[in-house]
């Protein structure tokens, strides 16, 4: 999917090293893989995303390969953890503004009732997989 979305502004704290990031994402693609299953709920979320760091602030030469690895590195963590809290906050509030339940519903022999769906909800187990990839970079500080 290609798309101009709001810049990412991204502050890393890792190994006393604080770096500031813009980056604007160009593409996204997220997969989304269930267990089927009501009564063990499992989703594999997968999300895709590459981006131009606009701007950067910090100690790292993001013209270096391995630096720019390690950069990407610390963006996946930062996204994961970030897209981890807010599927927990979703789950402690009981609400699927997503759909993810429909990826059980699909699969269900027999009447989906409103009870699967809270069932669903409380009890999924998210596994978050974020891949970023800097295509380009712009001004670096």
């Amino acid at each position: 999917e290609q798309n101009k979305l709001a810049q990412l502004v991204n502050k890393i704290k890792n190994k006393e090293i604080e770096q500031q990031l813009f980056v604007e994402q160009i593409k996204n693609k997220l997969k989304v893989k269930s267990s089927k299953n009501v009564e063990n709920p499992k989703l594999d979320i997968t999300l895709k995303m590459e981006g131009v760091v606009v701007e950067y602030k910090g100690k790292r030469e993001l013209n270096k390969a391995e630096e720019k690895k390690e950069i990407e590195k610390e963006i996946n963590k930062y996204l994961k953890s970030e897209v981890e809290d807010i599927l927990k906050k979703l789950q402690q509030l009981m609400i699927d503004p997503v759909g993810f339940g429909e990826y059980f519903r699909m699969h269900h022999q027999g009447k989906w009732t409103e009870e699967l769906t809270k069932k669903v909800i409380e009890s999924v187990e998210y596994n978050v997989n974020v891949e970023f990839k800097i295509l380009n970079t712009g001004t670096l500080k």
